[in-house]
């Protein structure tokens, strides 16, 4: 059985295409090594990730994401443990980049950065609520 993880981030400098398609080859060649397959997408400086194998190389590779400085604000929108087969299976990473000419490329990024955002408003606002709630557990 193979976990299967879905991320979003965002870049955190503008990424030249050759650059993108470097960090394709890399993770194409390390994950094949690590019986890793899937997909990333990059558009205008959002990368969109689906990424699946075992268990632990699954973590292993999402903790070096999150710990990567051309990363920030690392969104996990799903994991799904046990799963039988792969959505990916002949690829160790495809790579495709949205171009900016590309009409897809601005819909796409404006989905995943509301994705982003979406989690920063809800991130505010359980703080919020935690200051309410130990307010009132302090009174008591």
């Amino acid at each position: 059985m193979i976990k299967r993880l879905k991320y979003v981030s965002q870049s955190s400098t503008p990424m030249t295409d050759d650059e993108v398609e470097a960090i394709g080859r890399v993770s194409a060649e390390n994950n094949r090594h690590r019986g890793i397959t899937g997909v990333l997408v990059e558009a205008s400086g959002v990368f969109f990730q689906v990424i699946e194998g075992p268990h632990e190389a699954v973590d292993a590779l999402l903790d070096h994401i999150q710990r990567d400085p051309r990363h920030r604000e690392v969104l996990v929108l799903s994991t799904m443990s046990n799963c039988g087969s792969r959505l990916f299976p002949d690829w160790a990473m495809k790579t495709v980049r949205v171009g900016n000419d590309d009409v897809r490329a601005e819909a796409i990024k404006l989905l995943l950065q509301t994705a982003i955002e979406a989690r920063n408003r809800v991130t505010t606002l359980s703080r919020g609520i935690e200051r309410i709630v130990w307010g009132e557990v302090a009174r008591g």
